[in-house]
């Protein structure tokens, strides 16, 4: 690049050689639609989960709870509890998917209050095979922590009660306390026995939300052709390229050099008279 160089010399040049920018981008534009042609082909399946709040049991729900409860939703979805026996079964078809496929064969994808699992394979039918695998083991998952997470949310309401008893017990005595249990030993012994289900319950439903309700997945069926993944990016990503190395040419003027060194050859070899 020469020394004394200025972005308003650069700028006339470009203009001036802009056959060469044009050419540039549509050389890296083509390279780069050729490389994604040569890429294999891959298609994919994708099966659905459609989430809702019961908010007779919330009522009015913020943001970011809506959003924690979903992110839980999508931790169970995608724990090796759940992958693990679809990689088996996909080993046990011949379809070859990664240990861990997360991010690299299978993706979820949040939409709303749906979350999509989409699988993308070089077989169609595989894709969707393992698409609806994983659907059905993770709804098989989230509906065990669902009924651990309503156990808890039971444990507690019964855990409060237990707290207001054993309050009755030491403010207003044995003699006139309503509680049902026959002494404050049974109720610190029935408060500690809850206190310990109740941990054991939370921990099996694994943050999952009792009051967020789902359905059975929307099943995966084949796709009829592969998709063209990133293919316009790729060509965009190309042509920028090919922008940026034609300024680059511009700016150490190696076209104003190759140029004269044609005119050098061209005047060399012309007949002297």
């Amino acid at each position: 690049m020469p020394d004394d160089f200025s972005p308003i010399d650069l700028l006339t040049r470009m203009l001036r050689y802009w056959p060469l920018v044009a050419l540039m981008m549509v050389i890296g534009g083509l390279t780069a639609w050729g490389i994604h042609q040569v890429r294999p082909a891959l298609y994919e399946s994708q099966a659905v989960f459609t989430f809702a709040f019961n908010l007779a049991r919330t009522g009015a729900m913020t943001e970011k709870d809506e959003d924690y409860a979903m992110g839980t939703a999508a931790a169970i979805m995608s724990a090796s509890p759940v992958s693990a026996p679809v990689v088996e079964q996909a080993r046990q078809r011949g379809i070859g998917l990664e240990p861990d496929p997360l991010n690299r064969s299978v993706f979820l994808e949040r939409k709303s209050y749906r979350w999509i699992i989409r699988v993308r394979l070089p077989d169609a039918k595989a894709a969707a095979f393992v698409a609806n695998a994983w659907a059905q083991s993770a709804y098989h998952e989230l509906a065990a922590a669902a009924g651990h997470a309503e156990r808890a949310e039971t444990l507690r309401i019964y855990q409060a009660g237990l707290v207001g008893c054993l309050n009755e017990w030491v403010v207003t005595g044995p003699a006139v306390a309503e509680c049902p249990l026959k002494s404050l030993a049974d109720v610190q012994r029935e408060l500690q026995s809850t206190e310990n289900e109740l941990k054991q319950e939370r921990a099996a439903a694994r943050g999952f939300m009792p009051y967020l309700i789902f359905n059975s997945p929307d099943p995966a069926i084949p796709a009829i052709q592969p998709a063209q993944f990133g293919q316009n990016s790729l060509v965009l990503s190309g042509i920028f390229i090919g922008f940026l190395l034609s300024i680059w040419l511009i700016a150490t003027d190696l076209p104003h050099i190759l140029a004269l060194r044609f005119h050098y050859a061209a005047s060399r070899t012309e007949p002297r008279s």
